[in-house]
């Protein structure tokens, strides 16, 4: 494996410089044409043949030929939250963040799809950059349609954990923080005032 530590030295750079131009520039879902556009372009300067999905936006990638066909699935859509850092990559678009790891996701199903594609593998690995995630219905439903898994002898989806230290991989079988939800609160009764919680 010192082939991977070599290609991950040199890519290193180019990865973060990814991520961070996709935290500075995040996309609602179902409008990530500038992110597509991104990935197209990477995906491509390799070599490699993506497909866009039908509704424009997320992208699909074969590394590889052959079975078994095993999928990597990275979501790329933003949340509408203020990006609320202080650095140099911070949201340029005002209401819109990478505050739940897309752009984290995303840079790493890449950077694995372009790492792999150096390499003559022994069947095929599926990239999956499954636009509108934090949406219902979500863009889940449009890979699937579209037969984008069909296939698969097993899909991994990445997802940041901050309970995990730096450093540390976790895995778990079956779904993990697999819906997207939306609640209504409405609350009745009389006004008040902040100094008098009692009245």
């Amino acid at each position: 494996m010192s082939w991977l530590d070599d290609w991950v030295d040199a890519a290193h750079p180019s990865l973060v410089a990814l991520r961070r131009q996709l935290h500075a520039h995040p996309e609602p879902g179902r409008a990530e044409h500038a992110t597509t556009a991104l990935l197209v372009h990477r995906l491509t300067a390799a070599g490699l043949s993506p497909k866009v999905l039908d509704g424009g936006t997320g992208v699909v990638c074969d590394v590889g030929a052959g079975s078994p066909v095993v999928g990597l699935r990275a979501d790329i859509d933003a949340l509408p939250l203020e990006d609320l850092k202080d650095v140099p990559w911070r949201s340029q678009r005002p209401g819109l963040c990478h505050a739940c790891g897309h752009d984290v996701h995303t840079s790493v199903v890449l950077g694995a799809g372009l790492a792999l594609a150096t390499q003559d593998l022994p069947g095929t690995v599926r990239l999956v950059f499954q636009p509108a995630e934090e949406l219902m219905p979500g863009g889940a439903i449009d890979v699937v349609a579209q037969g984008h898994v069909d296939g698969l002898s097993t899909i991994f989806g990445l997802h940041c954990d901050p309970s995990l230290d730096a450093g540390y991989v976790g895995l778990k079988s079956g779904p993990l923080t697999a819906a997207a939800d939306v609640v209504e609160v409405r609350l009745t009764g009389p006004g008040g005032h902040t100094s008098r919680p009692h009245n």
